[in-house]
Order: C-alpha cells, then structure tokens, then sequence
C-alpha cells in the first residue's frame, strides 16, 4: 500500500548544521528512566533503530557502550534500578573497591549508589538523520525544506497551510517544539478524548484522532 507522506521543515536540513536538538556528532542511546513507560518506549526504540540501520546498509549507532547511574543511593536511585530490573533490562551493580578498579579517575563518595544499564549506547545523530531522509524520500515521501508552516487545523481533512501553498491529509505528526502553541491554537478538548484508568471520560468527535490516558488523580 503506497501512503503520501509530507514533510515540512522550517530549519534547513542541510547537514551538518548547528540549529536542532537532534543534530551533531552523537547523542546518547539507553533505557535507564526514571518512568516506566520510557523504558518500555525504548525496547521499541532500539529496534526500529536496527531495522533502519539495515534498511539504509549503514552503521547508525554504537551498541552497549554503557552508561553510569551514579548518585545518592535514595529512593529517586532506586526507582531507576527497580524500573530497569522489572523490565529485564541488563544492568551492572558496582561496589566501591570494584568501582575504584573500573573507574579510578572517578569518585564514589560515601552514601552514593552505581547501576551500569549495559545496554546503552551512542546514536551517530547526523547520519541517522540522513538515513531517516534517504528512506523517507526512497518510499515516497516529500521534504519540503524550509517551509514555514504557518496554521494547522483539525478535521477529517486536515489542512496545513504554509506560506505560500495548502497541503490536505487524513493525519499528521506535530513536532513544533515550542511553536506548538502558535500552531495548535485551537480548542484541544474539541478532538481529544481523555480516559480515566481506562473508562472513556469524553467522547471522541469526528475532528480528531489523539487519545490520552491519565489516571484518575491527574
């Protein structure tokens, strides 16, 4: 099944560039979080990383470099390792002569906890970015660079208007970052529906598709 797919960037996509939080040399890969739902994000993370660094036959990230949880060994610490031990997620516990063998030029003071989530690892952030182009564009997709969106509204037809032309699609995906307020200025109660620990609390309208889950002490 072909699907249109539309991308409009306001920020060149010219790389290397130094304007995006996604942009540069490297960014950290891992699943130590301090929310389970992250964690749980990440296992899906991972693998459609691999299945886009098959798809575009080059290497896109370094595997279980490691990364060091170090701080006072209290209940923010602990909520860390008991999130990555309920997942499964494989991890390292070292004592302070272990640590001082591993990691000497690092120090462990009294009171302080370590965890090692193993499976952490360095994304290669520009050439990911690349890859994630390269296939967009291979299936189909249009990268409209440097197109200032400058109103989005929601229906059964969604509009996005730019500043010189109006594309129409059944869905979108919004990462405005901080502009989201300017673009998504309309009422957000009229095309959410929210559910309360998993009862409808307001129907769903036929201008929108987004569905939040919060429980019932939000």
């Amino acid at each position: 099944i072909a699907i249109r797919t539309l991308c409009c960037v306001i920020l060149p996509l010219i790389l290397p560039r130094s304007r995006g939080s996604s942009i540069g040399q490297t960014r950290i890969i891992r699943k130590a979080y301090e929310h389970d739902f992250y964690t749980h994000m990440m296992e899906e993370c991972y693998l459609l990383w691999a299945k886009l660094e098959a798809e575009a036959n080059v290497t896109l990230f370094r595997y279980r470099t490691g990364i060091l949880l170090k701080g006072p060994d209290d209940v923010d610490f602990q909520q860390f390792k008991s999130i990555l031990e309920k997942n499964q997620v494989p991890t390292e516990t070292l004592g302070p002569e272990e640590f001082i063998q591993r990691l000497p030029q690092v120090n462990l003071l009294a009171g302080e906890g370590t965890l090692i989530d193993t499976t952490a690892g360095v994304l290669y952030a520009n050439r990911a970015l690349r890859a994630v182009q390269r296939v967009f564009q291979s299936e189909g997709g249009v990268i409209k660079d440097g197109y200032q969106v400058t109103d989005i509204q929601p229906g059964s037809t969604v509009p996005v208007m730019t500043a010189t032309e109006v594309y129409r699609a059944e869905s979108q995906v919004i990462t405005a970052g901080p502009w989201d307020n300017t673009l998504m200025n309309w009422e957000i109660s009229d095309f959410i529906e929210f559910k309360t620990n998993g009862n409808p609390e307001k129907k769903l309208t036929p201008t929108g598709k987004i569905l939040l889950e919060r429980s019932s002490n939000s």
